[in-house]
């Protein structure tokens, strides 16, 4: 239907809304628009049919071992930046800022295409910890040309701020 068109399609309309009860079961809810003798259309009541079937009955304790290694995923690069961000900053007082930006983008690119092809757990983990690398040299290289080009206070927390 269009906005303000009071025509009604022709075909059956059909509506599927998934609702989670307090149980974590789900239920869909069918509601379908059928003809009545005048020519207008009503609604039916909705049918429920149950989505969880006996066999899935383990998926919470799945989904609690799932979430502790999706968590581990995910904190690995801050792990790795906090462990590597002190090498870094010597290393880019040593060799200048441009090494490590160029190192950190490298990375950051093979990083996002060991994401893209990884089958594994393991893939994905060592890819996460290489954007943990590649962030740690990005950020410490890029603070550090600020804090070069902007000797004042004032103006570096503006530059920073951006």
């Amino acid at each position: 239907l269009h906005p303000g068109s009071t025509q009604v399609p022709q075909h059956s309309l059909e509506k599927t809304l998934q609702l989670a009860n307090s149980h974590k079961t789900t239920t869909t809810h069918t509601f379908r628009d059928t003809k009545v003798n005048d020519g207008s259309r009503r609604q039916q009541e909705p049918q429920k049919v149950s989505a969880l079937a006996r066999e899935d009955k383990k998926l919470p304790q799945d989904i609690i071992a799932e979430n502790g290694r999706v968590g581990l995923l995910f904190s690995s690069k801050a792990l790795v930046q906090l462990v590597v961000n002190p090498l870094v900053g010597p290393l880019t007082a040593h060799v200048g800022y441009s090494f490590p930006l160029v190192v950190g983008t490298h990375n950051l690119i093979l990083s996002a295409l060991l994401f893209a092809y990884a089958e594994s757990y393991t893939l994905m983990f060592l890819a996460r910890s290489l954007q943990g690398v590649a962030s740690s040299c990005i950020a410490i290289a890029g603070m550090g040309i600020i804090a070069e080009c902007y000797s004042e206070d004032e103006e570096r927390g503006r530059i920073q701020g951006l």
